[in-house]
């Protein structure tokens, strides 16, 4: 008896999803459940990590102090951070994100769309002589076509940091960096 109320109920229940519009089903098969896709980061994006990384390492006196840290975030395929950790400053981590665009142009149009009323174009127009121009050769297998880089200036100093930000574009890539400089009263 139990059962014949049980079933009813699952029945009525169905019969109501359904004239709701929903659908559902009651008994589920094994190929109706979901296969879980693997995430494609950007290969070009993955490469600039790596090779920032490697850059980043060259900064430190080997012998002087430890080696940089980093801390690796994946916001989707195509947006990826990197916190570099130096154990001088160990609190203020220089971040650097980078936005892959399927073309130059949405780049260029996404970057002028940002508000960069703090920010003074660089005068440097020449991707070859950017500290990291070596960095995306590596990475993408050619300097930057489209290159334009913009750096903040901060209205005043705060303690116990303050960020200087920059704003780079090569050619469909947009990096977004902010390095913390420690700083007293």
């Amino acid at each position: 008896m139990v059962k014949k109320v049980a079933a009813i109920v699952v029945l009525v229940m169905v019969a109501f999803l359904s004239v709701a519009g929903c659908t559902v089903n009651v008994f589920p098969t094994l190929s109706s459940s979901p296969t879980p896709t693997p995430s494609v980061h950007n290969p070009s994006l993955e490469k600039l990590v790596n090779e920032f990384k490697l850059a980043q390492n060259t900064r430190v006196v080997p012998g002087r102090a430890p080696l940089p840290t980093f801390s690796v975030t994946w916001h989707n395929d195509n947006s990826v951070t990197l916190e570099t950790f130096f154990s001088d400053n160990p609190s203020f981590p220089e971040n650097t994100t980078w936005i892959a665009f399927p073309t130059t142009q949405g780049a260029t149009n996404y970057l002028n769309g940002v508000d960069k009323s703090d920010y003074r174009l660089s005068n440097s127009i020449d991707p070859k002589s950017e500290a990291f121009a070596s960095q995306y050769y590596n990475a993408t297998g050619h300097y930057a076509q489209t290159y334009q880089e913009w750096f903040s200036v901060p209205s005043s100093v705060q303690t116990p940091s303050t960020g200087i930000g920059s704003i780079t574009q090569w050619d469909n890539i947009l990096e977004f960096s902010t390095m913390y400089v420690p700083t007293t009263a």
